[in-house]
């Protein structure tokens, strides 16, 4: 009498969605303070208008967390050839936690933003833009003061 034995092994496919960090409050852009980020707005959602200097904006942005180390004035610089804005929230959904929001110039101009920050609290920078066509690459710069 001669047994035999067979194996037999099934393969699931699984399929994993890898959300990229920034496009959303669960997984914001981790911000090192003395580092420049570089990014593209493209690839950004429109999380709704802020409530300061951006109120009208309905370009894609993408989020940012910062926790600093020290206590002081954090300076954030956004560079890019759109019409660029910054706002920094202490809780990243809330717009009523908007601490400050920076839109001076247009097309082809320097942002700079400059906040009052408090040791081991996380800050939410939000970089925007100012219509709806204001988007693309950028970079961002920051440092303690």
């Amino acid at each position: 009498v001669t047994t035999s034995t067979r194996t037999t092994t099934t393969r699931t496919s699984t399929t994993s969605t890898t959300v990229p960090p920034g496009l959303s409050c669960a997984l914001p852009r981790p911000l090192t303070i003395g580092a420049t980020e570089s990014g593209d707005t493209s690839s950004g959602y429109d999380h709704g208008p802020g409530v300061g200097c951006m109120q009208n904006a309905e370009a894609p942005d993408l989020i940012y967390s910062v926790t600093p180390a020290t206590t002081g004035t954090l300076v954030l610089r956004l560079t890019s050839e759109w019409d660029g804005g910054l706002y920094v929230r202490t809780a990243c959904e809330d717009s009523a936690t908007e601490l400050v929001c920076i839109d001076q110039g247009g097309n082809n101009a320097t942002e700079v933003l400059q906040v009052g920050v408090t040791a081991g609290t996380t800050y939410y920078v939000y970089v925007d833009g100012y219509t709806s066509e204001s988007y693309g690459a950028y970079d961002l710069t920051s440092e303690m003061q």
